[in-house]
């Protein structure tokens, strides 16, 4: 059960990060992306970015961190 609520909380701190907005955030959002790549669902990545209305930043930094990750 930790497991679970520890990878939530890891997931949301994405969707956060973007949220806030503010400059050190929306540097740190694709580096949190980066080291769980793999490990987050995508899928509630994307549906809570939407239901936040930040999916545009979402999908750009997806994008950007398409690029780097194998």
């Amino acid at each position: 059960m930790g497991q679970r609520y520890t990878s939530r909380l890891r997931k949301d701190t994405i969707i956060n990060k973007l949220l806030c907005a503010r400059e050190q955030d929306i540097k740190d959002a694709p580096g949190i992306y980066v080291r769980r790549a793999g490990k987050l669902d995508e899928n509630y990545l994307e549906k809570e970015a939407k239901k936040q209305r930040v999916y545009d930043k979402f999908s750009e930094i997806n994008e950007r961190v398409s690029k780097f990750v194998f």
